[in-house]
This record gives C-alpha cells, sequence and structure tokens, in this order.
C-alpha cells in the first residue's frame, strides 16, 4: 500500500482494529486517541490527545507531516456514547460536548491536514 493514514480513536476497538489493518496492508500509521492504548501494536505512532482539545488538529497534522510527509488518508473514528437516554434527558453541554467530538473535531482535524498539506 505504501499509504500514510492518521487514525483518531486509535486506542481501542475499531480504531486500534482499523490502525492494525492499515498496517497489515503497509500502510504507516499515526493512531491518535485519548486515552492509552489498550494493547502494543508495533510501528504504530501514537499521539495522546483529545481530539476536542483545540490544538489536536494542528498537532495530530504536523506530527503526521514531521513523521511521514504527507496524509493519505484520515479515518475519523473518535467517537463518545455517552448519550444512552431519552432526548428530553440530555443536556445541552452534552450535545455540545457530543457535537465538538462527533463532528467540529472531524471537519477541524480535516481542514488542519489539508492545509498543511497544500
Amino acid at each position: 500500500m505504501g499509504k500514510v493514514a492518521v487514525v483518531t480513536g486509535a486506542s481501542r476497538g475499531i480504531g486500534w482494529a482499523t490502525a492494525a489493518l492499515l498496517m497489515a496492508e503497509g500502510a504507516k500509521v499515526l493512531g491518535v486517541s485519548r486515552t492509552p492504548l489498550d494493547r502494543e501494536l508495533p510501528g504504530l505512532e501514537h499521539v495522546l490527545a483529545d481530539m476536542t482539545d483545540d490544538s489536536t488538529p494542528s498537532l495530530v497534522a504536523d506530527r503526521a507531516l514531521s513523521s511521514f510527509g504527507h496524509i493519505d488518508v484520515l479515518v475519523n473514528n473518535a467517537g463518545t456514547g455517552r448519550i444512552r437516554t431519552g432526548y428530553m434527558d440530555v443536556t445541552d453541554e452534552q450535545w455540545r460536548e457530543s457535537w465538538g467530538l462527533l463532528f467540529l473535531s472531524v471537519d477541524i482535524l480535516i481542514e488542519a491536514g489539508l492545509t498543511q498539506t497544500l
């Protein structure tokens, strides 16, 4: 494959499995997560950071570009399932937090990666 991928939410589950599969296919992978990796993944370059932090997208793009020179694939997998009750039980702050992680962080990371690669 020979591509460079950034995978968010890479510490476990779908993100970890995606990073492992991409690496098995020959990609260089920068994994990002707010928690440490559940298990080792030899060859994975990892950034411990929270995608809702305003500085994280630029940090991730900078790290990928300094380590690998470019970004070919972006897997925006970071997410949460904290809102598990009915609509009326969710506070405005919980909606903002979910919106920030599930949409805004994706948009900002795409913008940061594109801005620095163009």
